[in-house]
């Protein structure tokens, strides 16, 4: 990867934001700005000073073309140098010389002298009484815009980002304030003040720092909420609804859950993102925990596609744990964020265990240490909304990370821990012999306890932020978002696996450990239960399908399907076209079903491919960008 030199910062970045640097760079300078700081901060001030001249030129003249020569106009004489060819460590001796005087005051300097320019062109050129254009002069948030291209992204002036389909009206109505005619995706910037959308005259949203699409259909208006907090409103009722991450609201305030990558795909995020390539799609909203729940062990029903096929390689993508980490086996299948980072907890022989990191974009640079704790670790760390890493160890000991070796913050709980789960609103909770603790994920601080449960596995969030978990001596109870109980229900059977969210978004799976899995809704109780066995050792996925031995079977649906050589189920994954991954412990069976529902014996003949090395572990599968990543003993295999 191309070595980046700090003296010419400005110019790097210049040229990243130009998107005049070849792949190898453009990499690169994602990855600086990933690692550091200094460079962050320099990136979103230069930024900063593009969305400043784009919107003083665009607040005198509609044409997006004119704010972009001027931003050309402005660059150029501002003294900004282009790097002909990239800086590379055999060429540091032909270093270009430093400028003298600092691009950002320059390029402030030349912004005030066009802008300037702008006003007395445009004060002599309009028309008098043009109204459109009169209200432009009276304040920049008026505009009007009507999207003619397939998507067209706008930068609004307070850092929101709006990315609107073709047909759609944005009109600005103030500072904060939008009406959307159509169909939109916005990621508001944070602050105190709400970001208001107005749509058909019947609904309005309020967010105060989040990821959503909005779109009117013809049945009404509907919107989903990818990360953050979303409150609805019904114009003609005083009727309200807070959505948060993960949470669909359809006409008449109805909400069910989603996976939130589902937002992902449909506004064109890249495929090859962990191969780099995810600043060539409109947005980034991949929220940062690998399955619902935020658990590794929380395998379902994704959007994102994996390989159509799996072809052992000559020479496989596997990347190997550390020798020097003395590994066992990883605690669970890693941990997948959105900047493309696994994160896996290794228990090591001498009593130690280690939590690591792998860039899925730059691999090759091999395992990184974040963090190394006394005794061994039973459960997979968790990722927030806001990117951290948080780890639990029995003893109670709960730490948030934000990098290697930085701690953001430390939380000690008066007994064990047995299990993590984040949820997409920002809270860590955690799973005790004596209930359920929310600690808020910017400090650590508690926000509420429920007790009275034996609570071994993670928790589950279902839809509207509800929380569902299950007692390890039978019985379901869902919270909502404040730790208040809203339903209770027993079940006669001991069970230490997290719920598992059903299909139809208000139903979950229990498994016991004595072979039986049962359908709860949310709502009414027991629906059904049925025996598999003592070989049930996978938990069901959204779609019913579960692990009984070597076979994979259905809830509601006969057969099963046979990995060829006598195996364990230890994972399943299934992505938006049906393709159905099983993990066994020697390799990977892959199959095709025609319908989500369909039978088992109407689905294609399964292939299977071994791993590389090592067995794969217990939800060692996991849908990511493309690719199917296996977690084995011995590193992790990448399928694209």
């Amino acid at each position: 990867m191309q070595n980046l030199n700090d003296g010419d910062r400005e110019l790097w970045l210049s040229q990243y934001i130009d998107n005049e640097l070849d792949d190898d760079a453009r990499a690169a300078v994602a990855e600086k700005l990933r690692t550091d700081l200094v460079w962050r901060v320099e990136f979103d001030s230069m930024q900063g000073a593009e969305r400043l001249v784009g919107a003083a030129t665009r607040r005198f003249h509609e044409d997006d073309g004119f704010s972009q020569a001027v931003i050309a106009v402005v660059k150029t004489n501002a003294g900004a140098r282009k790097i002909k060819q990239p800086l590379r460590l055999t060429q540091r001796k032909h270093r270009i010389a430093r400028s003298s005087t600092n691009w950002p005051l320059r390029f402030a300097a030349m912004t005030a002298l066009c802008c300037g320019a702008v006003f007395i062109w445009h004060a002599y050129t309009v028309r008098p009484g043009h109204d459109s254009n009169t209200a432009a002069l009276k304040s920049p948030f008026l505009s009007r815009i009507e999207v003619t291209e397939e998507t067209r992204s706008v930068s609004w002036p307070d850092g929101t980002n709006i990315v609107a389909r073709r047909g759609s009206i944005i009109q600005g109505q103030g500072e904060r304030s939008v009406k959307l005619s159509g169909e939109a995706l916005f990621h508001v910037a944070r602050s105190a003040t709400p970001f208001i959308v107005n749509t058909d005259g019947k609904y309005q949203f309020q967010a105060l720092g989040t990821r959503f699409d909005v779109k009117n259909t013809p049945e009404g208006m509907r919107v989903r909420v990818a990360e953050g907090h979303v409150r609805v409103s019904a114009a003609d009722s005083d009727k309200t609804v807070d959505a948060f991450g993960g949470t669909e609201v359809l006409p008449g305030l109805q909400t069910k859950s989603f996976d939130p990558r589902v937002v992902s795909v449909a506004w064109g995020r890249s495929p090859n993102s962990a191969k780099g390539a995810g600043s060539e799609s409109v947005e980034n909203v991949v929220p940062p925990w690998s399955q619902l729940g935020g658990s590794a062990s929380h395998t379902s029903t994704t959007p994102l596609r994996g390989p159509a096929n799996l072809v052992t390689q000559r020479t496989p993508k596997f990347y190997e744990f550390p020798s020097s980490a003395g590994g066992q086996w990883p605690v669970a299948g890693v941990v997948l964020s959105s900047e493309n980072n696994a994160f896996v907890l290794l228990n090591g022989k001498a009593g130690k265990t280690k939590l690591l990191q792998l860039s899925l974009i730059a691999p090759d640079s091999g395992w990184k240490t974040w963090a190394e704790f006394s005794g061994t670790i039973d459960f997979p760390p968790v990722l927030t909304p806001r990117n951290l890493v948080v780890v639990a160890t029995s003893n109670g000991v709960v730490t948030a990370y934000k990098a290697a070796g930085e701690t953001v913050w430390s939380h000690n709980e008066s007994g064990m821990v047995q299990a993590l789960c984040a949820s997409p609103d920002g809270m860590i909770l955690l799973s005790t012999p004596s209930g359920l603790t929310a600690l808020n994920d910017q400090d650590g601080s508690v926000i509420w306890r429920f007790a009275g449960m034996d609570i071994q596995a993670p928790a589950t969030i279902l839809a509207n932020n509800l929380i569902c978990t299950a007692s390890r001596y039978g019985g379901m109870t869902v919270l909502d978002r404040a730790g208040q109980v809203v339903n209770k229900f027993k079940w006669s059977r001991e069970t230490s696996h997290a719920p598992v969210a059903a299909a139809s978004g208000s139903e979950v799976w229990l498994t016991s450990n004595d072979g039986y899995v049962a359908k709860v809704s949310i709502d009414k109780g027991l629906r059904d239960e049925k025996y598999f066995g003592w070989h049930l050792k996978c938990d069901p996925i959204l779609s019913g399908l579960l692990g009984i031995g070597s076979a994979v079977m259905g809830f509601d649906r006969p057969a099963a399907v046979t990995a060829p050589a006598e195996d364990t189920v230890v994972a399943i994954v299934q992505d938006g076209r049906n393709e159905i991954y099983a993990g066994y412990r020697g390799g990977v069976l892959h199959w095709k079903a025609p319908t989500p529902a369909a039978a088992m014996a109407e689905m294609k003949e399964p292939e299977f491919t071994s791993v590389a090395k090592g067995e794969v572990v217990k939800s060692g599968l996991a849908l990511f960008s493309g690719n199917l990543i296996v977690t084995t003993s011995r590193g992790i295999q990448i399928f694209e």
